[in-house]
Formats: structure tokens, sequence, C-alpha cells
């Protein structure tokens, strides 16, 4: 079996990054706010735990195999607003299709941030450039094109 190296970042969010993101979503069986998942809430901080691994995963994929170690806290607001995205969807979907629920705003951001986490982690200033030219001088041409000698010449 293949031995798979870690990612060299740790970008993974805890539940109480999450819940700084959804404080309105912390609420107990009561109807208090928790300010944090626990297991009282909805959705518990094990779902929610579930959840962050998701996000985790899909974001180191979206940064490459080997991103700059600035961008461990980048990525790690970027996974925890995945995660808030998740638990919408998740947990509270018949508010996001009626637009009671903070969705498409998270979703926004966090498209811009994925972008410029893209950017930088090829070494781009965001909104930078990918395409570069080298110039390569040839200083000869070892081809002779075919000349047509008509007969009889």
């Amino acid at each position: 079996m293949a031995v798979v190296d870690p990612y060299p970042l740790d970008i993974t969010p805890s539940v109480a990054d999450v819940a700084e993101l959804l404080r309105a979503r912390t609420k107990d069986i009561n109807g208090d706010e928790a300010g944090s998942f626990n297991d009282d809430t909805r959705p518990t901080s094990a779902q929610v735990i579930t959840l962050i691994e998701e996000a985790v995963v899909d974001i180191e994929a979206r940064m490459g195999a080997t991103p700059p170690l600035e961008l461990a806290g980048a990525g790690k607001s970027a996974a925890a607003m995945l995660t808030a995205c998740l638990i919408e969807l998740s947990y509270f979907p018949e508010q996001v299709r009626s637009d009671r629920s903070a969705f498409s705003e998270y979703w926004e951001l966090l498209q811009n941030k994925i972008t410029a986490l893209q950017e930088a982690a090829r070494g781009l200033e965001p909104g930078g450039n990918l395409v570069t030219s080298t110039r390569i001088e040839v200083p000869w041409v070892d081809y002779v094109p075919t000349q047509h000698v008509p007969n009889g010449v």
C-alpha cells in the first residue's frame, strides 16, 4: 500500500472558527445562542467536524500539492467558510431556497477567496498573469528547402 505524504499545511479550522461565521446557527434546543456548536445544537459539533473534514480536502485540492506556508491562514479561513456553506445547504436548505440564509453571501466571499488562494499558491499576486515568454535566439538554421530544378537544365 502506498504511503501518502501529509498535506504540507494545516488548514483545518476549529468548530469555534466555523461558529464565528454562523453564530446564529449555534442555538441550543431552548433557542438560546450557545456561541459554538455542541451536542445540543443543530448541527452538533460532531456533525460540524465531519463537514470541516470535507471542506479541508476540497480547499487543499484547490490550493495544489505544494502551496506556500504563508497561505495556511487563508486556507484555514477558506475551509471555515466552505464549512459554513455546507452547513447552510445541509441543515437549512429551505432557508437557502427562500433566500432567508446568508449562504449566497458566504458563497460569493468563498469564491473570491478561492480565486485569490489559487493565484497566490501559484506564486501570483491577485489578478496576476501566468503567461510568460522567453526569447530564444537561433543563430543558424540547419535546413535548406528543396529546390525544384526543371528538367533539361
